[in-house]
């Protein structure tokens, strides 16, 4: 499976509770403003697995202000978890300078996008920011754990001129990707260290549309949600228990706002997102 969207409200892929008294129900019939939030207008956020066979197109997605008059919807800031990376495997961010949008017309037009692009050679455990606006695109041999808005507006710019099974190329988004996206160098953001010892925490990332941390614990923990946010979990590593429901590697879990602690045993790595 390509990519698997983990924890969605999003209509083009929901999805289902699998544990719980809710056991069955789409995500976004189960979740209610008491356990999101009373500010949120149904979950944020969008928690994916991506398992990149072969490089994946190159892509742009707009803010919310260009989303919400031309597609009428929100925006799309991301954030990659490199989860698992083949040696020499990267990732593309950005422009290697400042280019200009003819530059890139014609790049595109010529097949040699690529010579522009920002590449990043990555590992596992490495992260990256993606606002809005950031052409990107993951490379092959990659598996990332993709942290968004609660968005599908994606524009194709480049496919590598690949030809499709039907013979012919994608269909490309051309002059909206150009309308919405940055052509500065790409800075990326560092993780911030906030814990250490038998368990280590680090900000990822944190903007108005979530903030997510990295757990590495020796043997389990403990999480505190507060009155103020729901917290969505997703399992890099390890196996056993959160709460009292198993996990195991790649499993992901939503746990209410005000829930108070919730108890995390064996070693392992997750992901913490909230908003």
């Amino acid at each position: 499976t390509a990519e698997a969207w983990e924890v969605s409200a999003h209509p083009d892929g929901p999805s289902t509770v699998g544990a719980g008294p809710l056991t069955g129900k789409a995500l976004s019939e189960a979740l209610t403003p008491d356990l999101i939030g009373p500010e949120a207008r149904g979950l944020p956020v969008l928690i994916k697995l991506i398992d990149a066979a072969q490089n994946l197109s190159v892509q742009v997605h707009p803010d919310d202000t260009y989303a919400q008059k031309h597609e009428g919807g929100p925006g799309k800031t991301e954030m990659w978890y490199i989860a698992d990376a083949e040696n020499g495997s990267g990732i593309y961010c950005g422009f290697k300078r400042k280019v200009e949008p003819d530059e890139v017309r014609r790049a595109i037009e010529s097949n040699t996008l690529e010579s522009l692009l920002n590449f990043i050679q990555v590992k596992r455990g490495d992260s990256y920011f993606i606002p809005a606006g950031t052409v990107h695109a993951i490379g092959e041999g990659l598996t990332i754990c993709e942290i968004q808005q609660n968005s599908n507006i994606t524009y194709r710019l480049y496919d590598y001129g690949r030809i499709g099974a039907d013979g012919r190329p994608r269909p490309l988004h051309i002059e909206k990707g150009l309308a919405v996206a940055a052509f500065d160098v790409y800075s990326p953001v560092l993780a911030e260290e906030i814990q250490s010892g038998a368990v280590t925490v680090r900000r990822l990332a944190a903007c108005p549309y979530f903030t997510v941390f990295e757990y590495s614990c020796a043997d389990g923990c403990a999480l505190h949600i507060d009155a103020k946010s729901y917290a969505a979990v997703t399992f890099i590593e390890g196996a056993g228990q959160i709460g009292d429901y198993p996990y195991k590697k790649g499993s992901s879990f939503f746990i209410p706002r005000g829930a108070g602690r919730a108890t995390v045993t064996g070693a392992c790595v997750f992901l913490l997102t909230q908003t």
